[in-house]
């Protein structure tokens, strides 16, 4: 266990408890916090979601918007309830203030940028302020007008971003200096690969979906959105029908709201491109590790990514990733010992690395191991949290 001479408190601000990225990255990180030091940890949710009962375990939380159905032991008190109101650059009442900081609070820690108005209106607890960066401009523009982005500048002390991608983003589009961030890539807990347990999965897994245990699956993840270039998994999809391997193909996506309109979108253009049998849209699943154990490669199709955590679970699962330049931190993973890493949106440069991947058996086997090892001995929680933990006291 770390000693902690100076630490008591933190309190973390969370945007949502949803199974995505930075709120994994975060309960990753409280939970290796709960195991390993005398901190105590607080958080702020912004939002609820599926995850809220997984954060109760290690941190008292406090849900601002909380979502109906998650959770049972969750404090879940609505913003009405502390006479909040959205005013004027969201004043927040001083009995929520007294709720997050009584005690005594050492260090707020943002977990992404778009938490920049509740970190502003505690700024005069004069705490210093880290911020976790896990996006890249589009989002950031998106979410946060000129004012705001101002706004994270003065109350952050200092950044993590989770890629180089997002560490030059700061420095060229927001003119941040390079003392004040640190990188410290996405990291989760990664998984040791069972092969013959593998093998019993992908049975079990195309069983399921009722093709074939002999076939490919090229998987796909992430919510539906642009920025995760689901319309580009179809379209490799329809790219790959001219290419000849010797077992049937399935391309599989993990993620997504099934009942939303670009859901509908996709299904236009799978029902026109006559690939029904071929391609499959799955929704959000608890247990997605084991479908992702039982892709034979995965196609990051994003058009925007920090640092994609399902890229390190496909790694993880010795499963070679195919993806763009340009995209985000993806590549930075691949480099070229752990798939390909193709032109930004040239789909058929994909399609043809692909199947090149399916076609070796070796080849595929060998940049799996590799990406696995790599995701062992650089992404995992154990490795990034105390890297976190220094900075953290270095603020105190």
């Amino acid at each position: 266990m770390f000693r902690q001479n100076q630490v008591k408190k933190i309190l973390f601000i969370g945007h949502e408890a949803t199974r995505t990225g930075a709120p994994y990255v975060l309960l990753h990180l409280l939970r290796w916090l709960k195991a390993n030091t005398s901190i105590e940890c607080r958080l702020l949710l912004r939002n609820g979601g599926e995850l809220e009962s997984e954060f109760a375990k290690v941190s008292q939380v406090l849900v601002l918007n909380p979502e109906g159905g998650f959770g049972g032991n969750i404090i879940k008190k609505r913003l009405g309830y502390y006479g909040i109101w959205y005013s004027n650059g969201n004043k927040y009442s001083s009995r929520l203030k007294r709720e997050l900081l009584g005690g005594g609070v050492d260090l707020i820690y943002s977990n992404t940028v778009t938490n920049v108005q509740v970190v502003a209106s505690l700024a005069e607890a004069r705490l210093p302020v880290i911020t976790h960066v896990h996006e890249l401009e589009n989002i950031i523009r998106q979410t946060l007008d000129s004012e705001m982005i101002n706004l994270m500048k003065r109350s952050t002390s200092h950044y993590i971003a989770v890629s180089d991608s997002v560490r030059r983003n700061l420095i060229e589009s927001h003119s941040i200096t390079k003392d004040r961030i640190d990188l410290i890539y996405e990291f989760i807990q990664v998984q040791t690969v069972d092969s013959a347990q593998k093998v019993i999965v992908k049975r079990q897994i195309c069983k399921e979906l009722g093709i074939s245990s002999e076939s490919f699956i090229v998987g796909g993840a992430g919510s539906f959105e642009w920025r995760k270039g689901n319309d580009l998994f179809v379209q490799l999809a329809f790219l790959m029908r001219r290419h000849q391997v010797d077992r049937p193909v399935y391309f599989v996506w993990l993620g997504g709201n099934t009942d939303g309109a670009i859901y509908g979108q996709l299904c236009h253009d799978v029902r026109l491109l006559g690939l029904e049998d071929s391609v499959r849209f799955l929704g959000i699943r608890d247990d997605a590790l084991k479908y992702i154990s039982a892709f034979d490669v995965f196609a990051m199709v994003s058009r925007e990514d920090p640092f994609p955590l399902v890229c390190l679970e496909a790694a993880s699962m010795e499963v070679p990733i195919v993806c763009f330049d340009k995209g985000g931190g993806a590549c930075e993973f691949v480099e070229d010992d752990s798939g390909f890493v193709v032109p930004y949106l040239d789909l058929i440069t994909m399609a043809d690395k692909v199947s090149a991947l399916l076609d070796s058996e070796d080849l595929r086997l060998r940049l799996g191991q590799q990406a696995a090892q790599k995701a062992r001995r650089l992404h995992d929680v154990g490795i990034a949290a105390p890297k976190i933990l220094e900075i953290i006291q270095r603020f105190i």
